[in-house]
C-alpha cells in the first residue's frame, strides 16, 4: 500500500564549504524539505510513495516536482498555485562553528492554504500509511489544523500514521509545540525524533540523556497518547569532530537500543530524515524491532558521510552497513 507524505518542497541554497554566506558569491542549488526528503528516501528503499502538497506553478516549482518524479514519487496529489517556492540557506560549520540554517518561507503556497484546500477522502484513497513531520505542522497554525484533519481522516480509515517531531525553534516555541503535539499525538501510531526534539518540546519531562530516565519519559508519552512505537536517535560530536550515532526504539514488545556508529561526518543535515524513513520502512515491512532500529541508525550514520539532505542509499546499501560488509573499503 502507498505511503502518503504531507510536506512542502523547498529550494536549498548553500555556499561551498567551508565558506560562509557573507564570504561567497556562489550558491549551490538543490530541492529538499524534510517530508520531501523522507519521500525520496522511502522510494529509494523500494516503497510506494506519494506526496500531498501545494507547490508553486513557476519554473522552480515544476523543477521540484521533476526531482520527485525522478525518484519515483507519485506527485498526482500535488496542487499548483501562483506563488513563490520557499527557500532556505544552509551554511556548513566545523568543530567550534555549528551549521547554520536561515529560512525564507513567507509567501509560499503552503503558508496560505486553508483546511478546505485538502480533500482527504480523495487524497487518502489507496493509501496504507500517512507520514508528516513537525516542520509542515509548524509552518502556520492552519497547517497544524490541516495535519490534524489528515490524521483524523487516516485513523477513521484504518491508515497507519507516522511522524517525525522535527522541532525547529526558529519556527515554533516549545510551549506552542507542546500544545500542537498535544492535539496531534493521540492520532499518531509511530513517533520518531532526535533527542533534541524530545528535550526541546518536553523540556522538563526527563528526556535528557538516553538512560533509564529517558526510556521512562518515552513510556509515559506513549501511554498518555496511545502511541504504538517511539523511536529516538541521538547524535554526538567529540572534540575531534567524530560523529557518534545511536538510537532507541520503544514498543509494546519492549525497549530496544542500538550500538553506536562512529563516522567522520560530511554533513549532518538529513540524518534525522534518514533515521525516520528507515524506521517507517522497517515497520512497513514487518521487520523485528531490533533490526528496524539497527537499520535506521546505520542509515543515519551513512547519511552523515554524504553531502546534502539525501543519503541516496537503497536498502541493500544500508543492509551492508548493518551486517558489517561496508567499512570504507572499495566495492569492486
Amino acid at each position: 500500500m502507498k505511503v502518503l507524505c504531507l510536506g512542502e518542497p523547498v529550494l536549498r541554497l548553500s555556499p561551498r564549504p567551508p565558506l560562509m554566506l557573507h564570504q561567497t558569491d556562489q550558491l549551490s542549488m538543490a530541492f529538499a524539505g524534510s517530508e520531501v526528503t523522507v519521500a525520496k528516501s522511502l522510494a529509494l528503499q523500494g516503497d510506494d510513495v506519494a506526496l500531498a502538497s501545494v507547490v508553486s506553478s513557476n519554473t522552480l516549482g515544476e523543477r521540484s516536482l521533476m526531482e520527485l518524479r525522478r525518484f519515483g514519487v507519485d506527485v498526482s496529489r500535488v496542487q499548483r498555485a501562483d506563488c513563490r517556492l520557499g527557500v532556505y540557506y544552509v551554511e556548513r560549520g566545523g568543530t567550534v562553528r555549528p551549521d547554520r540554517v536561515l529560512y525564507d518561507r513567507d509567501g509560499t503556497a503552503m503558508r496560505d492554504v486553508g483546511r478546505d484546500d485538502f480533500d482527504w477522502d480523495g487524497l487518502l484513497n489507496g493509501v496504507g500509511s500517512f507520514y508528516f513531520s513537525g516542520v509542515v505542522a509548524s509552518i502556520t497554525s492552519t497547517l497544524g489544523d490541516v495535519v490534524e484533519d489528515a490524521l483524523v481522516a487516516s485513523k477513521g480509515r484504518g491508515i497507519r500514521t507516522f511522524c517525525d517531531l522535527n522541532f525547529r525553534r526558529g519556527m515554533i516555541t516549545p510551549a506552542a509545540a507542546r500544545e500542537l503535539w498535544g492535539r496531534l499525538l493521540p492520532y499518531v501510531d509511530v513517533v520518531c525524533g532526535s533527542d533534541e526534539d524530545y528535550v526541546g518540546i518536553w523540556e522538563r519531562e526527563g528526556f535528557e540523556g538516553d538512560g533509564d530516565q529517558c526510556a521512562a519519559a518515552a513510556d509515559r508519552l506513549m501511554t498518555a497518547n496511545g502511541i504504538q512505537s517511539l523511536a529516538m536517535n541521538r547524535r554526538d560530536v567529540d572534540a575531534g569532530g567524530l560523529l557518534s550515532v545511536r538510537g532507541m526504539l520503544l514498543s509494546e514488545k519492549g525497549l530496544f537500543r542500538s550500538r553506536s556508529r562512529d563516522v567522520a561526518p560530511m554533513e549532518q543535515s538529513g540524518c534525522g530524515d534518514a533515521f525516520s524513513a528507515s524506521i517507517v520502512h522497517g515497520l512497513l515491512n514487518r521487520w523485528d524491532a531490533q533490526h528496524t532500529l539497527d537499520y535506521a541508525v546505520a542509515h543515519a550514520a551513512y547519511k552523515a558521510t554524504v553531502e546534502g539532505e539525501l543519503s541516496w542509499a537503497d536498502e541493500a546499501t544500508i543492509e551492508r552497513i548493518v551486517t558489517g560488509d561496508a567499512r570504507g573499503s572499495i566495492i569492486r
